[in-house]
């Protein structure tokens, strides 16, 4: 669950604005339908990550590499099966995870106020054929995961336990666990962050996390990590090699990023079922610097919508999973992406249309 909160971009100068994150950006993220796609690189060990204070930097993680995907889908929580184990949620997020063997459908639950909580996880899977377990992630009191207005310099402190309990079936026995959390959050930079390929560079915070635990299975300890997160969702996650690292310029660090660009919208506009599967003109068109694609699915079906460019090179991927009948629209920002014409092409096993589309810059 940690993971996924790590789970949630023009040359720096020093003239650059700073930015404040609210809680209305989040509320913009978290819209029903939603997507984020957290990626891991499980194999760069240092980071240049800037420095504290009010000078702009430049974060440039263009090299990083993909060796896992996870997609979160952003859900009305009372649709979900596990509500009332975190009441007062007003977002949950939909992903998979594997837990001891157990691969899981996971609904994370939020609370956005005028901070954003984390009241816990829970979600279930088969153990093997036919038998379901279940992982309950619940932190007491709700952990806070960020608070808002977010500008340079602002800070906070969350104290919290988090118990984890997998329930398999009987004979055999819950297995529990507890870690106790002190965490000191503190926003102490700004700049432009750039991510890999046409993800592009966007304005974003760096929040430095503080986070002293203690656990009753794993003994005590303490990670100094950082966030680089814009408002519209593109971030990079890591953790400091250890405690020893300095603030500034490059340091090791633990074997993994996680990092993901912006929110996708991909909202269902309509439950009515379609008489057939149909790709529609992008609107506007040409368009700076986003653009709606609505489309229609007439049956279950896996649904691919890329993004190439004149010669056939993939410069994004808007949608790529099982849908649902009805009628979607989604919005994507081409951040980073140079002026020119371009197609989109929508696949699935029995559809194929491909449409031109023009960026103007």
């Amino acid at each position: 669950m940690r993971a996924i909160l790590s789970l949630l971009l023009v040359t720096a100068t020093t003239a650059l604005a700073q930015i404040s994150i609210t809680a209305a950006d989040f509320s913009s993220q978290l819209t029903v339908g939603n997507r984020l796609i957290n990626r891991s690189d499980t194999l760069t060990t240092t980071a240049n990550i800037g420095a504290p204070g009010a000078t702009a930097n430049t974060w440039n993680f263009g090299a990083l590499n993909t060796h896992r995907l996870d997609t979160l889908r952003s859900l009305n929580p009372n649709g979900t099966p596990f509500l009332s184990q975190f009441p007062g949620s007003t977002h949950a997020l939909q992903t998979s995870l594997t837990v001891q063997g157990i691969t899981a459908t996971l609904f994370q639950y939020l609370k956005l106020q005028t901070n954003l909580l984390n009241p816990g996880a829970m979600g279930s899977g088969e153990v093997f054929p036919g038998v379901t377990g279940t992982l309950r992630l619940r932190n007491v009191p709700d952990a806070t995961v960020f608070q808002f207005p977010m500008i340079l310099n602002t800070t906070w402190t969350s104290t919290y336990a988090e118990s984890t309990i997998i329930a398999l079936p009987p004979p055999i026995p819950p297995q529990v666990s507890i870690t106790n959390y002190t965490e000191t959050h503190t926003v102490d930079a700004h700049g432009n962050l750039t991510l890999p390929g046409t993800v592009g560079t966007h304005q974003a915070l760096r929040l430095r996390n503080d986070s002293r635990f203690s656990s009753s299975t794993a003994g005590s300890g303490r990670n100094i990590s950082y966030r680089f997160l814009a408002r519209n969702g593109a971030s990079v996650a890591i953790t400091a090699a250890d405690t020893l690292q300095p603030a500034s310029g490059t340091i090791n660090i633990k074997r993994i990023f996680a990092w993901s660009g912006p929110i996708q919208t991909d909202v269902r506009i309509s439950d009515i079922v379609p008489s057939a599967f149909t790709l529609m003109q992008n609107y506007p068109n040409p368009f700076n610097p986003s653009t709606r694609i609505t489309y229609q699915v007439a049956s279950e079906a896996f649904v691919s919508i890329k993004v190439f460019n004149l010669v056939g090179q993939e410069v994004a991927t808007l949608v790529s999973e099982s849908k649902s009948p009805g009628t979607y629209a989604l919005d994507w920002a081409a951040d980073g992406i140079p002026s020119g014409a371009y197609f989109y092409k929508m696949q699935t096993t029995r559809f194929t249309a491909t449409r031109r589309m023009m960026i103007v810059k």
